[in-house]
């Protein structure tokens, strides 16, 4: 261990730095769950258009409870018959889990309403040429 290691784990605490300005060990604002819960979703791509499924419009819902740390994604394919489904919901619950006080995922997939081309984002559409 280098000095600098050990100073770091014996300093004081400061005085400055008030209990009461922090939240409990453990606990996070919903929201900021949520943006990086939908940014971990962003490193899912579809396999065929390699595109990540915010962007395609896929995902239509996240719910998470705070206090359990479980997170519910509703989503869609691009086709009700893929045969990856299995790889794009596992991958979606990897990176979710990957998320800081998140303890679970469960994936529900969905294709009603259906997915359609208007569900994509602006970049979406720029990357596949339709814009």
């Amino acid at each position: 261990m280098e000095a600098s290691e050990r100073v770091a784990e014996t300093a004081p605490p400061d005085p400055n730095d008030s209990d009461e300005a922090r939240e409990p060990a453990g606990v996070t604002d919903p929201e900021t769950v949520k943006e990086q819960v939908v940014e971990a979703l962003r490193n899912v791509h579809d396999p065929e258009l390699g595109i990540n499924i915010v962007d395609l419009g896929l995902v239509y819902n996240v719910e998470i409870n705070n206090e359990t740390g479980l997170v519910g994604v509703t989503m869609t394919l691009t086709s009700m018959g893929c045969p990856l489904v299995g790889e794009v919901v596992s991958e979606v619950e990897m990176r979710v889990e990957q998320v800081e006080n998140v303890k679970s995922c469960k994936v529900e997939m969905t294709f009603d309403p259906p997915w359609s081309p208007d569900k994509m984002t602006e970049d979406a559409k720029w990357e596949l040429g339709m814009v």
